[in-house]
């Protein structure tokens, strides 16, 4: 008896291997920000290993989800938006040398769920800071995009990524004007 439960064990083993997925996030191109007070503006985008994670690992029940390229998609977005409105845009992995107007801070958060349904929940926040670290604005969206496929999970939440950008950047772009 023993080794028949061991055999079956063995079995149902492979059953237990993880379908992995791997997604590149992305979103839809920023349009430029309406800047009026801004042409003399130094501004750093400071994209902080803790806040814009190289790689979001997920997993739920026997699937894996991979999110990539966090960095590259707000570098990406930023600069069309910021383009011919200030003076100096810098973006820093880490913490900015000094000597800007304005500091900003991408945050991004994500959580994949199967509990009732399946679902990406995106959040996106943008601290905002003065020259003098005083915190200017710190706007927040969180969009939440259901699928039934596991290959749509890419799509739903890139979507959902698109929606929180959009919601989030005009608002704490805007208070590069009020430094």
């Amino acid at each position: 008896m023993k080794r028949r439960l061991s055999i079956l064990a063995m079995l149902a083993a492979p059953s237990c291997v993880i379908a992995h997925n791997e997604f590149r996030l992305n979103v839809a191109p920023l349009s430029p920000v309406p800047l009026t007070r801004s042409a003399q503006k130094r501004v750093a985008v400071v994209l902080r290993p803790s806040a814009l994670k190289p790689r979001y690992d997920m997993t739920v029940g026997m699937l894996s989800y991979t999110f990539t390229n966090s960095r590259a998609l707000f570098e990406d977005g930023l600069r069309p938006a910021l383009r011919d409105k200030v003076a100096q845009l810098e973006f820093f992995g880490g913490e900015a040398e000094g000597g800007f107007d304005v500091y900003v801070y991408p945050k991004l958060e994500m959580d994949i769920s199967t509990s009732l349904g399946s679902t990406c929940t995106v959040t996106v926040t943008f601290a905002v800071q003065g020259a003098d670290g005083r915190l200017l604005a710190q706007p927040s969206h969180t969009a939440t995009r259901s699928y039934a496929l596991v290959a749509a999970a890419g799509d739903e939440c890139n979507s959902a990524l698109s929606e929180a950008v959009a919601a989030v950047v005009p608002v704490a772009l805007a208070e590069i004007d009020n430094t």
